[in-house]
């Protein structure tokens, strides 16, 4: 049976996190990649991806991705690719907490056009 692996490296913030960038997310990746396609047997999406020239394979890209790329990479994998197989989903970059209106926490994975609102110190959900 083959085993599916998404691998995101998001290293490029744009606002709640432009000071912050993480240089070393898509080098990190990439070695995870190639462990788990080496060690582990799977079949490897990377997200974002360029490709080798050399090696004719795709390869990690550091790079931005908003709300909108990771939502459409996310739903193309679990519903197209690992539809209904064991899927692994690696992600480095920033995350956070978000309190809604009751005190609960919830945690998201931030994106490069993330927009946090604070209100009392805390991190809140943004109404449109």
């Amino acid at each position: 049976m083959t085993k599916y692996a998404l691998i995101i490296a998001i290293p490029e913030y744009s606002y709640a996190y432009k000071n912050k960038p993480l240089p070393k997310t898509t080098q990190d990746a990439e070695a995870i990649a190639q462990l788990l396609h080496q060690y582990g047997d799977y079949d490897i999406t990377r997200f974002p991806r360029k490709g080798n020239a050399e090696t004719a394979e795709y390869e990690m890209k550091a790079g931005k991705v908003t709300d909108e790329d990771l939502y459409n990479e996310l739903k193309l994998f679990l519903t197209k690719k690992a539809n209904n197989q064991p899927a692994l989903i690696y992600f480095t970059g920033h995350g956070f907490t978000i309190c809604d209106r009751l005190g609960r926490e919830k945690g998201y994975l931030a994106t490069s056009n993330c927009q946090v609102v604070i209100k009392d110190n805390k991190r809140i959900e943004e109404k449109k």
